[in-house]
């Protein structure tokens, strides 16, 4: 899985995804957008984003878990760093604070990021979309939909133009943030790598001085305690996000594809996809936003643990950290969003997602699951799907640069 996970975030998967769009809206123009030709992409869409869930949720727990278990390694080894230079003379600590000793070029080329064109491409149009005015832009596109209602009597066509721009949103917003998270994934393992040498060196020559054998301590990440609810919410992302999850979306594919040939592959038979997968989706979207907040404020906890044992080091070395350890002040922007985000990652959000959606459920079984009333069910949902996923590449883009 962790194979697949890594390939869906590569360029060539964006490329080719984008690829796929490009001749999608050229067939479009061809056959002058048909229902078919909406409906078509809706369904891909919904595929391909109740697949990227289960990606997106496995791509999170891998890289913070991997963040975190590096992070409790450098945190580890300064500890031993301090407790061997408080133990060394005066002379001693002024001799390693005055020190020039080189450090190797490879190490000094991991500290820096390396971006080729389409790198560069992808984080700036991830900088774009994450951004406030986008959420924004996408707001007032759908209050502009739901006016365009009335000329139209708010008809099933109606319905599915916003289901087009919202699979067209989705699919391309979760390309580009399983790509970003890949790409900054791959820069901070090597940064971190590149930390953890230079440590392991100023560690080496610490133990020649001192002659300290003593182990370094263990450091563990530990979670803070979770009630029953968040706890039912981990179980939840930990099926999606794993084997299971994959399993699960293999078997709902291949009884979606054996019913098609009894409902005559009619247009409930095409809306049934969408509709399944656009009620899980919307419920996925919120799982993922609780689950990413709590991790970044886990990862953030770690980071300030390192920051502040390193500052304890400059000190006993009698020299200044090198770099600011205070919290910067926020933009607009950054405040406004972070603000959504935790409303919408909070768990009461979470479980409201769920009642929504079993409301949903009994309002279209009480319509007798009409073309209408799966429309109903897939429209809204796909909306706030769509509004989430700009939040989780916003909560991305915030939280990379804090990093940094």
């Amino acid at each position: 899985l962790n194979t697949i996970v890594n390939a869906a975030g590569s360029r060539w998967s964006l490329g080719f995804v984008l690829l796929l769009l490009v001749a999608w809206g050229i067939w479009g123009i061809i056959i002058n957008a048909t229902d078919t030709w909406q409906v078509v992409l809706q369904d891909v869409s919904s595929l391909q984003a109740y697949f990227s869930a289960t990606l997106l949720m496995r791509q999170q727990n891998n890289n913070t878990r991997g963040l975190l278990s590096r992070i409790c390694g450098l945190i580890s080894r300064s500890k031993s760093n301090e407790r061997m230079i408080r133990s060394l003379t005066t002379a001693e600590r002024r001799t390693l604070a005055t020190s020039t000793h080189k450090i190797r070029e490879d190490v000094l080329e991991g500290l820096h990021t390396k971006e080729d064109a389409f790198d560069r491409f992808s984080n700036r149009v991830a900088k774009i979309v994450g951004h406030l005015i986008s959420l924004g832009i996408y707001t007032a596109a759908i209050i502009a939909w739901v006016f365009l209602g009335i000329p139209s009597q708010f008809s099933d066509t109606w319905q599915l133009w916003v289901n087009t721009g919202t699979a067209l949103e989705i699919t391309f917003v979760t390309m580009f943030l399983q790509n970003i998270r890949r790409q900054h994934e791959i820069h901070m393992e090597k940064t971190v790598k590149s930390i953890d040498l230079l440590d392991r060196e100023l560690e080496m020559q610490l133990r020649r001085m001192t002659g300290d054998i003593t182990p370094n301590p263990t450091v563990a990440s530990t979670s803070p305690p979770l009630s029953g609810w968040v706890r039912a919410i981990d179980i939840y992302a930990f099926i999606i996000g794993g084997s299971i999850g994959l399993t699960i979306s293999a078997i709902v594919l291949t009884l979606w594809i054996a019913v098609g040939e009894p409902m005559n592959f009619d247009d409930n038979w095409f809306l049934i996809i969408g509709t399944y997968t656009g009620l899980i989706g919307f419920i996925d979207g919120f799982i993922l936003k609780n689950v990413d907040s709590r991790e970044a404020q886990l990862a953030e906890k770690h980071f300030r643990e390192l920051l502040d044992q390193d500052a304890m080091i400059f000190s006993a070395i009698g020299i200044q950290m090198p770099l600011d350890t205070q919290m910067k002040k926020l933009s607009l922007n950054q405040r406004l969003s972070a603000a959504i985000g935790r409303a919408c990652g909070s768990c009461l959000a979470s479980y409201l997602a769920i009642f929504t959606v079993i409301a949903l459920l009994i309002v279209a079984t009480a319509m007798q699951w009409t073309e209408t009333g799966q429309l109903l069910c897939n429209t809204p949902t796909m909306i706030v799907e769509g509004f989430l996923l700009i939040l989780l590449l916003q909560a991305h883009n915030m939280d990379d640069e804090k990093r940094r």
